[in-house]
């Protein structure tokens, strides 16, 4: 009796809980710092997980069917967020790539390297700043043709041409943000890399916000980084507005790059000017680092 009336009420406050997850997940979503709190810590990977841990807690009762049902249509919603699905044209070797990753504040320029396959045209690695710097003499003396720069020991950026124009920003509450110029087969393209902090103490809209008013141009411009923000978030429709989303335009698969191979949050991103055509991008999940790395041809 005990154990049937245990059963009872974690069903009902489970019930409560998974109704107003999706209730904060579909209407207010990071509208406000609390409801952002919410929206981040409980993605729909994690309310799917509440809803299948009720549909156990009532699994000989007679709404199991009902429950089932639920659990079977937050998947099936999530599954229409989350998994992406584009054509992608054939792949020509002699396309130009850009390719971004956090690097978890201890792998190096090789290590991206190895785990991309190719040597990038362009590569930006965010959370840099732990590597360890006496590798990067070598580094640079093994690829002597190229160029490498780390920025405040945080953000590493490595090209096949000249690195111009290098302007850090150092935004509030410790986001760091890179603008740079350099070319990728004769072509100049407009970078800008950007780290927002993960301190969940610290709203992401105003971040956003700075972050977008440091861009300056919208032409040959490509935008990496780990926003730490998903891309469901109000406070991209600027971004939306006037460029393109790498992966939702040219990837195939989960749209999140965290955690560990999981998809559970879509924290980096690549946005790209719309005056620039995107042949394929790619998320390569890898054990090196938490984060995924996101990979656009061009």
């Amino acid at each position: 009796m005990v154990k049937r009336n245990f059963i009872k009420y974690s069903s009902k406050l489970l019930s409560l809980g998974l109704l107003f997850l999706l209730f904060n997940h579909l209407v207010f979503k990071d509208v406000n710092y609390w409801s952002s709190l919410i929206f981040y810590i409980f993605p729909l990977p994690v309310i799917l997980g509440v809803s299948f841990l009720n549909l156990i807690l009532n699994i000989k009762t007679k709404n199991k069917l009902l429950y089932a049902l639920v659990s079977m249509l937050i998947l099936m919603f999530w599954l229409y967020k989350s998994y992406v699905i584009n054509d992608i044209e054939d792949i020509n070797v002699n396309k130009a790539e850009v390719v971004y990753w956090n690097a978890a504040k201890k792998r190096s320029f090789i290590d991206a390297f190895v785990v991309s396959e190719t040597i990038p045209d362009v590569l930006v690695l965010v959370e840099y700043d732990q590597t360890d710097k006496q590798s990067l003499k070598n580094i640079k003396s093994k690829f002597a043709k190229y160029h490498f720069k780390v920025i405040y020991g945080r953000i590493g950026i490595f090209s096949k041409n000249r690195i111009r124009n290098v302007i850090p920003v150092q935004m509030k509450n410790n986001s760091l943000m890179v603008e740079f110029k350099t070319k990728i087969k004769k072509e100049e393209f407009n970078f800008y890399a950007i780290d927002i902090t993960a301190n969940i103490r610290f709203y992401r809209k105003p971040m956003l916000k700075e972050a977008f008013k440091y861009i300056k141009t919208t032409n040959s411009t490509i935008i990496v980084g780990d926003f730490n923000t998903p891309y469901e978030s109000l406070y991209f429709e600027e971004y939306k507005q006037k460029y393109l989303h790498a992966f939702t335009e040219k990837g195939n698969g989960f749209i999140e790059t965290w955690q560990w191979n999981f998809p559970l949050l879509s924290l980096d991103h690549i946005w790209v000017s719309k005056d620039l055509k995107i042949s394929r991008t790619i998320k390569i999940n890898t054990w090196k680092s938490d984060h995924a790395m996101l990979k656009i041809q061009l």
